[in-house]
């Protein structure tokens, strides 16, 4: 997999799947955790912080989107 730019729509991208699958994985487990990953632990609300990146990147992929139209 490429190394994603700070930013970049495709990093932004990978981040939000990231984040899907963290909290799909956390959510399909019974494992505690603080147990798991002791002191590095760090709720986040990631669903919210996946949406907002995701109505961020819609931005970039409409004007990507437009420029395509116009090129068609």
């Amino acid at each position: 997999m490429k190394q994603p730019d700070n930013g970049s729509p495709y990093a932004n991208l990978c981040a939000a799947i990231s984040i899907l699958q963290t909290h799909i994985m956390a959510t399909d487990s019974v494992s505690d955790p603080v147990a798991t990953f002791g002191s590095n632990y760090m709720p986040t609300p990631s669903l919210e912080l996946c949406e907002n990146m995701l109505t961020e990147l819609l931005k970039d992929v409409e004007l990507l989107e437009d420029h395509r139209k116009v090129k068609s």
